[in-house]
């Protein structure tokens, strides 16, 4: 008899085990399932960063040769109005414009405000 439950405890610790594989291989799968989506999503960023990489160096250059062109032009002699100027830093110039004369003097014919007499204009 002692065979017989001998047997019975090796049958029952087998199938222990069977459960436990299976539920091991189970895990495995889920890891293994996670582990693809996190491989993909790493991808997409790479992806992503190296596209952003090189917008940056594109964005970087162009700043480099907008640098360089505002240098040249801040070295450059400007000349006003005639007279040489060998350099010259300008924040902001603002040119002078002749206004329009006046040849006629707007009358007022406001019988309630009158700014002059419209008899010494005439």
């Amino acid at each position: 008899m002692d065979d017989h439950l001998n047997i019975s405890s090796v049958l029952a610790f087998s199938e222990r085990q069977d459960a436990l594989i299976a539920a091991q291989q189970q895990v495995t799968q889920e890891v293994i399932h996670n582990n693809q989506i996190l491989r993909k999503a790493l991808h997409q960023e790479n992806t992503r960063a190296e596209h952003l990489q090189q917008l940056l160096e594109a964005e970087q250059a162009k700043n480099a040769a907008l640098m360089a062109r505002i240098e040249q032009l801040e070295s450059r002699p400007i000349q006003v109005n005639g007279d040489y100027v060998e350099r010259q830093q300008i924040g902001k110039y603002i040119a002078p414009f002749k206004s329009a004369k006046r040849n006629k003097l707007n009358l007022s014919n406001d019988p309630i405000l009158p700014l002059w007499d419209n008899a010494t204009l005439l």
